[in-house]
């Protein structure tokens, strides 16, 4: 699969929407049946408050930078990134479908989110994830993130996000 990276272009916003909620499907299907709930309101609030208005969602960051991964006309990965403080810099949703898994997608669209913020002068980069996403969880400690804090959800204490951070 040979793909390309490009800042993300008014009308991404429903192959990105449509990208999401098929990225994270597998992990609704993998979780315990009580669980399913809680994780489809987690799915739909961010493709609420990200996806639906992507372009009040970026107006609230200040330096951000938005990426998408493609195929053809498909969008196959997202990331966006912007600073939180002078030197730290924020990764925000980061997907990759199922189809474009193990290709190089995600690393290459974390290397992007990694030189936005070294060029915007962040020697930080923050994310947070949940628990249940194990696969990012190695990706992130291979590319030298380290754990800072659990935090449970508001939703359901039992679904806890995970808080890490990458010198850069």
């Amino acid at each position: 699969m040979k793909y390309r990276l490009r800042k993300w272009e008014a009308g991404d916003e429903k192959q990105c929407r449509e990208g999401f909620k098929l990225a994270y499907q597998p992990l609704l299907d993998e979780c315990p049946e009580d669980y399913r709930p809680i994780v489809q309101v987690f799915i739909d609030g961010v493709v609420e408050r990200a996806f639906d208005g992507m372009p009040e969602y970026f107006a609230q960051k200040d330096s951000i930078s938005v990426t998408v991964a493609d195929v053809g006309d498909s969008v196959v990965g997202y990331i966006d990134t912007w600073l939180v403080a002078p030197s730290v810099a924020q990764i925000g949703n980061v997907f990759v479908i199922p189809s474009a898994r193990r290709q190089g997608v995600a690393s290459a669209l974390m290397d992007e989110a990694e030189r936005h913020a070294r060029e915007n002068g962040a020697s930080e980069v923050i994310l947070s994830t949940g628990h249940l996403l194990i696969e990012s969880h190695a990706m992130y400690i291979r590319r030298g993130y380290q754990l800072t804090a659990t935090v449970a959800s508001e939703l359901r204490r039992e679904v806890t996000w995970l808080k890490m951070s990458k010198a850069l």
